[in-house]
């Protein structure tokens, strides 16, 4: 077949070529460029809001946690100041010099304070009492100190004014929740009311009630309560100030909406959103995403103070002297559970917002430079597709077209052979491969290629053909060969059983004998051998070539003559073990590869009822007693000596044991201990011994089959990469001979020999 060895010049086309690959390359970059910019614009803006979003959530709970620990400070000074001037003892005094609750007298003198205490001036002396008092002057004193507290007053036990900073709205303060919390509240601790606006004095504050207690006697009951309005204002402006950056806001809100306290003074009467007052009230703190009021969008983080909010309507008018009079009576016989006043607590809110514009800013600013090197990147790319076509495209076809021409032209094909194929000869894949190519019409650069490579596909195919079909010529005839080899390998090995002892033996001992050889190939490295040396002993040999397939079971042929010339010459498995070694050493020592042989012997004596065996690196065999159910290896590594092969003066031991009916031995390779499985882990040696545990009691193709069942079960694989080989063999009674009684005082322990 001729093949033209120049291809039209298309030069228009060429530059196809670079126009398609340019614009292939220039969507190629779009595409991602598109998708991470979608990918940023929506994944990483939905991270970016969840992150903004804790970040504002944890600066609202940064300001609640120092509004508490501020409070808490307030609280601690109030109560130090009061144990530090005496209050519990000089309370205590006055307690005992007042009328008793339970007294006529004493809810009359309250009534007719309560009538004529909203007309009362400073110089009246029933106020002047309580202002002058010399507890009240303490309380000045502490209140210069900390100007936020901008009232004082304190109560005896009866719930009656004793001394005040300032004219407070009630003479008797029995009544009222905050006095009736104070007495419950336990010692160094607080009630506090909770934050009040007033919006004609513009001043935000928080009611405290300090139970005075004895602090030698905390657990008994208060001798007054204190109360002190703080003005809060001048603590969340401190907030402000000391917690809150500069580019956020902050409100403290109401569940309804309203806003309590705002850096701005925002007064009551404003609220924030239905919806945010909804998600304020679902929610003990978080974050959200929306207009706050009528403003623009804005990200805000929010969370509950540790204390409520109480109404901030007017006070109700002083009680008619009738209600006050019961009030008297049932604080007086029912004490403070039957007083308790009903009402309704709301959680106060910190809402840390900034605009949604500021806190997007820099990712929006992100996305603008990303999108600019996009665009960038795009125009880079499409002006080195130009010349990138052009160095890495044509150029390289233009070699493939004269390598095509090239490679057809080695396929050495007469005329006769040099046709096309007919459609259906090929495999599917490679038919359909050939029409697809075929089908290129193209009339550049790759329609040649693809004319080319038809031509170099067409001779390469039908060369295939040819050394295919001498290939299988040559496999069949070494598949014959590697067949042959097999039967020559099993030939070496038993195909039955010796009968040890002979039917007229007087041993009252017998043999039986099973095995199992699976090779990985035709021909495998594992051998054995059972020999019958007399009418009442038996040989069992088993052996493991390094390796397997043909170059092993050549040398388990050699392994098998050397047996066959020495077993039956020497009794002494050592000494037949020294012998094999001499002589494969001698046979092996011209050839460049290193060949070694793991290998045991036994010989099974039924008449002396004893044992004797060597080991040449062979794994120790399992010996089973059915009488007693234990199996456990024959011997340890030290009874065994080196391979066959290693060491041309290696030295075997002799090992004697006696031997005894429900005796099992079980002699294997290590195919069996080395299979693995999907995880890499070996079938091992303990879990041979389980598995024939197990079957222990049962006959000897049952032990077999179950142990080859779980193998395939554990490496699931009914094939193995090593070759699988085992012998077994079971003492049972002679039923054919005179009871023999072993000897009194013979035990199964092992002794070398030899």
């Amino acid at each position: 077949m001729k093949v033209s060895s120049k291809s039209p010049k298309h030069p228009d086309v060429k530059l196809g070529i670079r126009v398609k690959f340019a614009g292939i390359l220039a969507l190629a970059t779009v595409l991602p460029i598109v998708a991470g910019l979608i990918g940023i614009n929506v994944l990483g803006f939905k991270s970016y809001r969840a992150a903004e979003g804790k970040r504002f959530q944890g600066q609202a709970e940064q300001m609640a946690d120092y509004l508490s620990l501020t409070v808490n400070k307030s609280v601690k000074n109030l109560h130090d100041w009061l144990v530090l001037s005496d209050f519990p003892q000089r309370l205590q005094e006055i307690n005992e010099e007042s009328l008793l609750p339970q007294s006529e007298e004493f809810a009359a003198q309250v009534i007719e304070m309560e009538n004529l205490w909203p007309d009362l001036t400073p110089d009246d002396p029933e106020l002047e009492a309580v202002l002058n008092h010399d507890l009240a002057a303490v309380l000045r004193r502490f209140q210069s100190i900390n100007p936020h507290f901008v009232e004082i007053f304190v109560t005896g036990a009866s719930g009656t004014l004793v001394a005040t900073t300032n004219k407070t709205t009630d003479y008797w303060q029995a009544n009222e929740r905050w006095w009736q919390e104070g007495m419950r509240t336990g010692f160094q601790a607080a009630h506090i009311e909770g934050i009040n606006f007033d919006a004609s004095a513009g001043v935000y504050s928080f009611d405290l009630a300090v139970p005075i207690r004895d602090p030698r006697t905390p657990d008994a009951p208060p001798e007054g309560v204190v109360k002190a309005v703080v003005q809060a204002s001048t603590l969340f402006f401190d907030l402000a100030t000391r917690v809150s950056p500069d580019h956020v806001r902050w409100k403290c809100i109401l569940p309804d909406g309203r806003i309590l306290f705002a850096l701005d003074r925002t007064p009551l009467e404003a609220s924030v959103s239905p919806e945010t007052s909804r998600t304020l009230a679902a929610e003990e703190k978080g974050w959200l995403v929306g207009p706050l009021n009528d403003s623009e969008r804005s990200m805000a983080g929010f969370t509950q103070l540790p204390w409520q909010a109480v109404s901030t309507d007017l006070k109700p008018a002083t009680p008619s002297p009738e209600t006050l009079r019961s009030q008297i009576e049932l604080f007086a016989t029912s004490g403070l559970t039957e007083l308790m006043i009903a009402e309704e607590s709301e959680h106060l809110y910190i809402l840390v917002h900034a605009p949604w514009t500021e806190v997007f800013a820099p990712v929006r600013e992100q996305l603008r430079n990303i999108t600019l090197a996009g665009i960038l990147f795009i125009i880079l790319s499409t002006a080195a597709g130009f010349v990138i076509a052009r160095t890495e495209l044509i150029r390289p076809i233009r070699l493939l077209q004269n390598a095509a021409r090239n490679i057809a032209a080695t396929a050495r094909l007469s005329d006769r052979d040099d046709l096309p194929y007919a459609a259906g000869s090929l495999p599917g894949p490679t038919q359909r491969s050939l029409e697809r190519v075929r089908a290129i019409r193209s009339t550049d650069e790759l329609g040649d290629l693809s004319r080319d490579f038809e031509a170099m596909a067409n001779r390469v195919l039908q060369y295939n053909e040819h050394l295919k079909a001498d290939l299988n010529a040559k496999t069949r005839e070494i598949q014959k060969e590697l067949d042959l080899a097999r039967e020559f390998q099993e030939a070496l090995m038993p195909r039955s059983y010796p009968t040890v002892p002979s039917h007229d033996s007087t041993a009252d001992l017998r043999l039986k004998f099973h095995h199992l050889y699976l090779p990985a190939s035709t021909v495998g490295g594992d051998f054995f051998n059972v020999i019958k040396l007399d009418e009442d002993r038996a040989g069992i040999f088993i052996a493991d070539v390094m390796g397997h397939g043909a170059r092993s079971a050549l040398v388990t042929a050699i392994i098998g003559t050397l047996l066959q010339d020495f077993a039956t010459t020497s009794n002494n498995p050592a000494e037949v073990m020294r012998l094999m070694n001499k002589h494969f050493i001698k046979i092996m020592r011209h050839c460049e590869d290193f060949v070694f042989v793991s290998a045991f012997y036994m010989i099974i004596d039924t008449e002396k009822r004893e044992i004797t065996y060597a080991a040449a690196g062979h794994p120790a065999p399992l010996r089973g007693d059915r009488r007693t159910g234990v199996v456990e290896p024959l011997y340890s590594s030290i009874a065994s000596g080196s391979a066959l092969g290693l060491l041309s003066d290696s030295e075997y031991i002799n090992v004697r044991e006696p031997l005894a009916e429900g005796t099992f031995f079980f002699l294997f390779t290590d195919g069996i201990v080395e299979a693995v499985n999907n995880r890499n882990e070996e079938f091992g040696y303990s879990r041979l011994q389980r598995v024939v545990e197990k079957k222990l009691n049962s006959g000897l193709a049952v032990i077999s089959e179950s142990i080859l069942k779980h193998l395939v079960s554990f490496s699931r694989r009914s094939a193995f990469s090593d070759d699988i080989c085992f012998v077994a063999v079971q003492v049972e009674k002679n039923e054919f001979a005179p009871q023999a009684v072993m000897a009194e005082g013979e035990t199964g322990h092992r002794k070398p020999v030899g």
